[in-house]
């Protein structure tokens, strides 16, 4: 919302010494949707700039289609809402297979929130999505916490 965002993030990330293209940011589609001018605007500015960008929780801020095509984002992430239920409810494997479907059409890739179950993962790779995050694999990590984790699954 800051008329100065994007200058700032990016005088931030050359104090840190990171390249935009070593950056994901990303944008929940209600946040998105609440500004859409504004935040197409700097959206395009990010990506021109080269950062990476993720449409978050998609599917619960009712985007359109076509709004969804101008977006520079490089992959959307289908809320958990749409997750919860699988295998067992049809009607959310068929809303995050239509979503699948959709944004592999617009050249987008497609993460999974909330997966917690084998069977979850089963059916989303079944339907065609790319990558999937959930305590399945690990909780929610601080970057001690991920250090921790990684030596543990490489054997110390």
């Amino acid at each position: 919302r800051a008329r100065n965002f994007v200058d700032h993030f990016m005088s931030l990330l050359d104090k840190a010494g990171l390249p935009a293209a070593d950056v994901e940011l990303e944008i929940t589609e209600t946040s998105v949707l609440s500004q859409r001018s504004r935040a197409t605007s700097v959206l395009h500015e990010l990506s021109e700039a080269g950062v990476g960008l993720i449409l978050d929780d998609f599917g619960t801020g009712y985007a359109s289609l076509r709004y969804l095509h101008s977006l520079p984002v490089s992959a959307v992430k289908i809320d958990r809402t749409f997750v919860d239920q699988l295998p067992e409810d049809p009607e959310d494997k068929a809303i995050a297979r239509g979503i699948i479907t959709m944004a592999h059409g617009l050249g987008r890739t497609v993460v999974a929130e909330g997966v917690e179950t084998s069977e979850q993962l089963d059916v989303l790779r079944d339907i065609g999505c790319d990558q999937a995050q959930g305590y399945l694999f690990a909780p929610p990590l601080t970057p001690e916490g991920v250090e921790v984790f990684l030596a543990e699954r490489n054997g110390g």
